[in-house]
């Protein structure tokens, strides 16, 4: 026979352990929860730790910038994106930007500078004005710089002496005026080397008025340029030599002298330029030795030109006048 007492008290006693097993499964669900919340929450955390810690190791970098005016030694001193102390063993160096000039400015202006000075791996090109802008600034490299599609000039150098000004390993084509322009420049020394100069809507290379300096144009290729290879106005001086040039295509004379005296023409090809190789004009004591000359109207055409001392030099073609 059911006592039922004993059933009332075995009934409770089920139903107290049922509200304990859901109390506990209760809580480890809860303690479950809140050990994945955590593990997530940490995971975000440091995602995004790992994020702002990836952005700082790489940061943003663009290696464009603006059209650059210096116009004194303070600009210079002043000029953020530069390194060295500007002295002839520690110069300052300008290097690995790409300057567009926007269709209007010079590009890159550099004036009354006589810190020292180095501009490399630079891209110039679009400016309604000239490539380089250099003026009164004599302790100047410029090495190996893309300098094409401006309006004027690639490199326009006016009014300087003393001091030494090298331009070399760089690419100037596809410009408006002159590739290399130097103008009224004193008792100073130049080294224009290792250039390519190709197809500009003026001379490749045009020295206007100097006297007494140190001028030296070495193998560089000049080629297909609207007007002469090379052309120097009023350039005298035993300084002066032009020396292992390739000198080719030009649409007008390979190379022109005019009232120039006493300049060295040596070891250069002057080939397949569209009027004379070389024409000396007005220019006494120039020296024409070991040169190739080819295909041209002439090899060499001497005009009023005394004293030339022209030996071992091959001409195919019409040879001279």
């Amino acid at each position: 026979m059911l006592d039922l007492n004993n059933y009332a008290k075995w009934q409770k006693m089920s139903i107290n352990r049922k509200s304990i097993a859901v109390f506990l499964g209760l809580i480890i669900t809860l303690m479950s929860f809140s050990s994945y919340y955590e593990f997530a929450s940490n995971r975000i955390n440091n995602r995004d730790s790992s994020e702002n810690i990836s952005k700082k190791k790489i940061p943003l970098t663009s290696n464009y910038h603006s059209p650059i005016s210096i116009l004194s030694n303070t600009d210079l001193d002043d000029f953020d994106n530069k390194t060295g102390s500007g002295t002839e063993l520690d110069p300052y160096i300008i290097q690995d930007l790409i300057i567009d000039g926007g269709g209007f400015f010079s590009t890159f202006i550099i004036k009354d500078v006589t810190l020292y000075l180095t501009i490399r791996n630079l891209t110039i090109f679009n400016s309604l004005d000239y490539g380089f802008y250099i003026e009164d600034s004599p302790n100047l490299n410029l090495l190996s710089n893309k300098i094409y599609n401006n309006s004027d000039d690639g490199i326009f150098i006016d009014s300087y002496s003393g001091g030494g000004i090298n331009i070399t390993n760089n690419n100037i084509d596809n410009n408006m005026g002159e590739g290399i322009y130097l103008y009224y420049f004193g008792s100073s020394k130049m080294t224009i080397n290792n250039n390519n100069i190709i197809d500009n809507s003026g001379n490749g290379i045009y020295l206007y008025y100097s006297d007494g300096a140190e001028v030296t144009i070495k193998n560089n290729t000049i080629k297909d340029n609207a007007n002469n290879g090379i052309y120097l106005y009023r350039c005298d001086g035993a300084g002066f030599a032009i020396l292992n040039n390739d000198i080719t295509g030009n649409h007008d004379h390979g190379l022109s002298l005019y009232y120039s005296d006493y300049n060295k023409i040596i070891g250069n090809n002057i080939s397949d330029n569209l009027d004379n190789g070389l024409i000396i004009w007005l220019s006494h004591h120039v020296n024409i030795s070991y040169n190739f000359l080819s295909y041209q109207s002439r090899g060499i055409h001497l005009r009023d030109a005394d004293y030339a001392d022209i030996f071992n030099n091959i001409i195919i073609g019409r040879p001279f006048t």
